[in-house]
């Protein structure tokens, strides 16, 4: 059946109005080929929608949302930190409908009042792309790449801190080695927080599918303090046990979270030149948009229940260690 012009545009209409008051998506010169696999793409995306693989041609001009790849906590990012300005007033909500992230999220970073990342990508050029995109209604940014961050190498855990009259003397946990570092070097300390959480699940297998039998949680949390000076880039950090909280003298208490934050306070009498941050514990969740909780799921085996019967178990643990070094590293870089 051959179809007229005029029963095509009657379709297009109702009560004698357009569908549409505008043209829908992107004419073809407005898309971008994929180097790989050839297809084409919408100009707003960094990567190809088909294959993954980053376009050769980075979105131009401003546009109102792009599309990023999400990136996995082992792959190496570049992070776009915000520059908190003096009124930020609806700047939240624009950055977040150019971003694609949800709303709340990006405006509790906002409104943080501090430098923080609004953004992961995997490249220079998608970076500065976005940062030039968020420039143009008014969020300032710098981008701060993972190998910078150095998330995967912890600070260096310390057993006892020693107070000089112009110095800190500081023991390794395990190899006793000593660092004695003047007061005037010492240029961040961070008050952190290490969370983790365990989920044990049970289930068995009835009619081909698999149930849920029985779940057991574990969770907890645990300040850490990291000090940072300008000979140590990777820092120091105290956890609460196999600690020595004997420098705190009189004031040392039964709690080792209290003693945390009593040597945090010490350091920070101490050095008041150094810049402090204790507003991780506050921040963490907020964090997550950007650099979430590492999960990890592993099999525990098969478990013998009655006659016969084989119970399969599993083990997923989320913990906010790349996280929390990647935000008392930031710190450092602000200093």
């Amino acid at each position: 059946m051959i179809r007229t012009e005029r029963e095509d545009d009657i379709e297009k209409m109702i009560g004698g109005m357009p569908l549409t008051a505008e043209s829908i998506g992107y004419s073809r010169e407005e898309l971008t080929t994929c180097g790989k696999c050839g297809k084409s793409n919408p100009p707003n995306r960094f990567n190809c929608l088909y294959c993954s693989a980053e376009l050769a041609v980075a979105p131009t001009g401003v546009m109102e949302r792009i599309v990023l790849r999400p990136l996995e906590n082992f792959e190496r990012g570049f992070n776009l930190i915000l520059r908190p300005g003096p009124d930020n007033t609806g700047l939240a909500e624009k950055a977040a409908r150019f971003l694609g992230a949800d709303a709340e999220d990006i405006e509790r970073i906002f409104s943080a009042g501090e430098p923080l990342p609004v953004a992961r990508v995997e490249s220079e050029t998608i970076a500065s792309t976005v940062s030039e995109g968020l420039a143009a209604f008014g969020c300032e940014t710098w981008t701060l790449s993972d190998v910078d961050l150095t998330p995967n190498d912890p600070p260096r855990r310390l057993r006892e801190i020693h107070f000089h009259p112009d110095e800190l003397e500081l023991i390794a946990f395990n190899a006793g080695r000593v660092s004695k570092i003047p007061y005037d070097q010492v240029t961040t300390i961070v008050l952190g927080m290490l969370t983790s959480s365990k989920i044990q699940t049970t289930e068995k297998k009835k009619r081909g599918e698999r149930q849920l039998v029985e779940q057991i949680q574990y969770s907890g949390d645990e300040l850490v303090l990291d000090i940072y000076s300008t000979e140590h880039p990777l820092g120091f950090r105290v956890m609460p046990s196999g600690f020595d909280f004997s420098t705190l003298g009189g004031e040392r208490e039964l709690l080792a979270g209290r003693n945390i934050i009593k040597l945090a306070e010490k350091l920070k009498d101490a050095i008041p030149a150094a810049r402090y941050s204790d507003s991780y514990g506050s921040l963490r969740h907020a964090l997550r948009a950007v650099w979430d909780f590492d999960d990890r799921k592993d099999s525990l085996g098969l478990k013998r229940v009655g006659l016969g019967r084989m119970d399969k178990q599993n083990l997923t643990t989320t913990g906010n260690i790349t996280q929390l070094n990647k935000y008392s590293r930031l710190q450092r870089f602000l200093t």
